[in-house]
Formats: structure tokens, C-alpha cells, sequence
């Protein structure tokens, strides 16, 4: 705009010189198209309007998200050119995404720019920018759009093989856990039928429309369901493998929060959480609902290691749960501290499960197993194939 009004002003003083009729006119077009240009440019301005939607924002590691972009003309000027610039970080694919556009008066467009979730976390919203001007190219607008909003990745569901815990109890053993002190006069639900279940809870009518064994559940006063304890102390991931197993860990709690969903699941943590208090658990006492499901993920998606929380604090925090529940301790070692802790648990009438992200190797490792299975307690060794990206667990 600024070379416009010199060139404008040369004009005028070479017409004073010279007397030529056609600089005047020159002169006055001049004139005429900078001011019209300054006034649609303030019109523009003042008519633009920028929204985001994260809906399609949120999602799993691996998988491809969307961010909408919805951009307004409310003035009664059209938009003749627009580019609209959104850049988005390394764990987000790292892609710059551009798109021209042009919006009549009073319309409205809408973009959707996919990008790649490449590995968990919470990431801020990167800026959107928004570049406009008139059709000859003399004056150019920018808006940038900053918000606090943040996008969310999961981490990604493996599918888990060879885990099928059991539980003891007085009257044989049980692969289903189920609530204590059922109330048969508040029917919860139906699921498939078991080899465990007796004949009385077969729900005939649904047998009668379906074809399928389905049993009855009912709700309880006190629930013993699954409870996730998830050890993230650092020091207890050796040095050269302390990236691999802290992600199969928090990808072992996923899964299993996922897989649990449909019964009272809890979660415990002494990780880095986003939004948790420094030097505190996280706590989630047994709960059913994808509520629950999406606390655990959403906090397992921004999660970190850290030191000086021992796993002996989640072990107190195990003792405040309703007897009988089933307990994951997944743990990248296992030695004869956490073998008497989870003893003592077993004896207060809880049925902990170990799983083992890295065996132990020596004598050392070997006894801790043996005492393992003197207690009746559980214990099984997480590994994870590349080939199949899925969990394998054993014996």
C-alpha cells in the first residue's frame, strides 16, 4: 500500500509539470483503487471468521485422526483468495497441509485435514494460519488462530495372547469374576455362558430368542472386579531396555483396561501423569462403564516414568480394595520384596497376578518364580512380536 501512495504522488507532481489530461486520469484511478482496496481490506477483516473441531482429533497411536477447519465470510464482500496453512509436529505425521479457497458473500467452507498419529501422547494444538487479500495482489490480511485445546493419542490396543487368569476359590476354580453379595432382585445384565456357571442362572428367554447360553448377572453391594497396578518406577527399568518396556507396559494396561471394560476395573499408577499431582498415585478404585475406560486411557496416554515411587505405595493402596478382587501387577521386575508383598495380599483373601515384563535370569530370578508358585499366586512373562504386533503372554 505504502508504494502505491508514492507512485501516486509522482503521478501527481508529473501532471502538475507537464499538463498531460491523461496523468490526471491515471492519477485519479490511482487514488480511487487504493482507497477502495483499504476499505474492502478493513471489510474483510471484520467478516472473517476461523472455528476448529477436535472431534475426529482424538484417537488411538497408529491410526489416521482429522482436525476440521470451518472458515465464514458474514461480510457482504466477496473473499476472492485465501490460503489456509496448518502444520502439525513429528509425533503427528510432521506434514504441512495447505489449501486455497475463495468464499462468496455470506458463505462458508470447510476443510478437513487428516494427519497421522504416529506414537502416544497430549499434544498442544498447533496454530492454524489464514492468509487473505484483494484480486490484485496489493494488500495481504493474516490471522492466526492459538487455543489452549490439545490433542489426545492413545495408546494403541494390542491384541493379548495366552492370559487367562483363574481364580481360587473354596468351591473350585473360576475363570468369570463376579461381584460379592448379589442382590437377585436387581437383574444387571446378561453375558455367554460358561463351563463354570450353574444351570440356575441360565436366562431362558433369551436362550428361547437367540439360541445362545446366556446367564444372568445381577448387582452387588460390594464389587471384587479387576484392578490395574501398573509399576512406572525408573529405577526399576534397566538403563538400555527402559523405553521399550515402560511403552509395553502402558500398552499390557491398555489392552487390559479395554478388554475389562465390560466389568469393574480400577487402575493404579506411580507414574509422571498429565494433570496429576507430583509425588501422588493415581488412583481409580474398581468402577464399570467406558467412563472408567477412558480416565485409564486418557491418563495412560500421557504418561511417564519417574523416580522415587516405589512400587511398596501401590501395594498399600491394594489393601483398601473389596477381598476377593483379582489384582494385575505389571511390573518390569519382580524380586523377593514384591514376592512377600503380594503374599500378604494373597493371605488377606485377594488374588494377585503377576505379569512379568523382563525375566529375571540367575538363581535369583528362579527363586522368586518358585516362591511365586509355592503362594498358589500367578505369574506369567509379557512379550511382544513384531511380526503381528501382539502381546504374547506365558507361563
Amino acid at each position: 500500500m505504502s508504494s502505491l501512495l508514492v507512485t501516486l504522488v509522482l503521478l501527481g507532481l508529473i501532471a502538475l509539470a507537464t499538463g498531460i489530461p491523461w496523468i490526471y486520469r491515471l492519477c485519479y484511478l490511482g487514488l480511487g483503487l487504493a482507497v477502495g482496496v483499504r476499505w474492502w481490506s478493513r471489510r474483510s477483516r471484520e467478516g472473517i471468521g476461523l472455528e476448529r473441531d477436535l472431534t475426529r482429533s482424538t484417537g488411538f497411536a497408529g491410526t489416521d485422526l482429522s482436525l476440521k477447519l470451518e472458515l465464514k465470510n458474514t461480510s457482504r464482500m466477496p473473499l476472492f483468495w485465501g490460503r489456509v496453512s496448518q502444520s502439525f509436529p513429528e509425533p503427528l505425521g510432521a506434514e504441512q497441509k495447505e489449501a486455497l479457497i475463495w468464499l462468496k458473500p455470506r458463505g462458508r467452507t470447510v476443510l478437513d485435514f487428516t494427519f497421522r498419529a504416529e506414537r502416544r501422547g497430549v499434544y498442544p494444538l498447533p496454530q492454524t494460519r489464514f492468509s487473505w487479500g484483494d484480486p490484485w495482489g496489493l494488500t495481504e490480511n493474516n490471522l492466526i488462530l492459538n487455543s489452549d485445546a490439545r490433542i489426545v493419542v492413545y495408546p494403541p490396543l494390542r491384541p493379548i495372547i495366552g492370559l487367562e487368569p483363574i481364580r481360587h476359590l473354596p468351591w473350585g476354580r473360576h475363570p468369570v469374576f463376579f461381584g460379592l453379595y448379589e442382590d437377585p432382585a436387581r437383574l444387571r445384565g446378561c453375558r455367554d455362558y460358561t463351563t463354570a456357571d450353574s444351570f440356575k442362572r441360565i436366562h431362558w428367554p433369551n436362550l428361547a430368542r437367540t439360541g445362545k447360553l446366556q446367564v444372568k448377572e445381577w448387582e452387588t453391594t460390594l464389587q471384587a472386579g479387576w484392578t490395574i497396578f501398573l509399576n512406572l518406577n525408573e529405577p526399576d527399568y534397566p538403563v538400555d531396555e527402559w523405553s521399550p518396556l515402560s511403552e509395553l507396559g502402558i500398552e499390557l494396561a491398555a489392552a487390559l483396561a479395554h478388554g475389562f471394560s465390560s466389568e469393574p476395573v480400577g487402575f493404579y499408577c506411580n507414574g509422571r501423569g498429565m494433570g496429576a499431582a507430583e509425588g501422588t498415585v493415581l488412583k481409580l478404585p474398581p468402577k464399570q462403564g467406558i467412563h472408567r475406560e477412558q480416565q485409564i486411557l486418557f491418563y495412560l496416554a500421557g504418561v511417564e516414568p519417574r523416580p522415587g515411587m516405589e512400587f511398596s505405595v501401590l501395594c498399600r493402596e491394594a489393601r483398601s480394595l473389596a477381598a476377593g478382587s483379582c489384582l494385575l501387577w505389571i511390573t518390569p521386575d519382580v524380586g523377593a520384596d514384591l514376592v512377600r508383598q503380594v503374599g500378604i495380599l494373597r493371605r488377606l483373601g485377594y488374588y494377585p497376578v503377576v505379569l512379568w515384563l523382563r525375566a529375571r535370569q540367575g538363581e535369583d530370578g528362579q527363586a522368586c518364580q518358585a516362591q511365586l508358585d509355592q503362594a498358589e499366586i500367578q505369574r506369567y512373562i509379557v512379550t511382544r512380536r513384531r511380526e503381528d504386533d501382539a502381546i504374547y503372554i506365558t507361563r
